[in-house]
């Protein structure tokens, strides 16, 4: 195939090596029309088209990595404002602070997955509302954790309050810590965490992730329904990013 400009005083003996013409800078000399005519196939017909689409999926894709990036990039703005709330249907509703804390990245690229990073320790407080919580043995159902400068202070279930509270105490300080804090991004995610307008909420250590708490996160809660905002700049409604 020829992919070279045809200039506009081509005569017949300066043919390409292919049987196409792509883009032609003047008309061609009647006999190489002629010769087209008998059986030389073009390209007009189909070529643009399809070079149009292999370009708008490239585009495409630039687009939406940057639509990704900017979407994580403003989270991180926002959230560096002031005082972030997280509300469920369930009856989540905990505040708390991030400051100038690092976040860490997670999934696949650049562009998707979730957003990591340390709340300051002792800006949360508020309430987590949950279905059910297994901590080894001990499980609970319709669990409230009461939370006060980012500690749980209290555990109350429909069943399971007391052997939660114990396997709480049994699991050290940082236990009942809340040291992570993430909002999902990726669209196309399987792991609950990274999915889109996903929050969850790390209870353990956060060294790793910049904070004060020594050790590692024990156990995560993940709220696929909530709602995130710092004043009236929302960023999740409902479990769904605000674009």
């Amino acid at each position: 195939m020829c992919l070279t400009a045809v200039p506009a005083n081509l005569n017949d003996t300066d043919d390409c090596q292919g049987p196409f013409d792509i883009l032609q800078l003047g008309p061609l000399p009647a006999a190489r029309v002629k010769s087209a005519m008998k059986g030389r196939a073009t390209l007009s017909g189909w070529i643009l088209p399809v070079l149009l689409l292999m370009l708008a999926g490239q585009v495409g894709g630039q687009l939406g990595s940057l639509a990704g990036t900017d979407a994580r990039k403003h989270a991180m703005e926002v959230m560096r404002l002031g005082t972030i709330r997280i509300r469920t249907p369930r009856g989540t509703d905990i505040m708390l602070r991030i400051g100038m804390r690092p976040f860490r990245l997670t999934g696949p690229s650049a562009t998707s997955g979730a957003l990591r990073v340390a709340p300051i320790e002792q800006s949360c407080f508020g309430q987590l509302s949950l279905a059910e919580v297994r901590l080894g043995a001990a499980v609970g159902k319709d669990v409230v954790f009461e939370l006060d400068n980012g500690r749980v202070t209290r555990v109350r279930a429909a069943e399971g309050a007391n052997a939660l509270s114990e396997a709480l105490a049994a699991s050290g300080d940082s236990a009942g810590r809340l040291g992570e804090l993430s909002l999902g991004f990726d669209p196309k995610a399987t792991a609950e965490g990274d999915a889109a307008g996903v929050v969850c909420l790390g209870f353990g250590g956060n060294q790793a992730l910049g904070g004060a708490i020594p050790g590692a996160i024990q156990n995560r809660y993940c709220l696929p329904d909530a709602t995130v905002h710092v004043d009236f700049r929302y960023l999740a409604r409902d479990g769904k990013l605000v674009p």
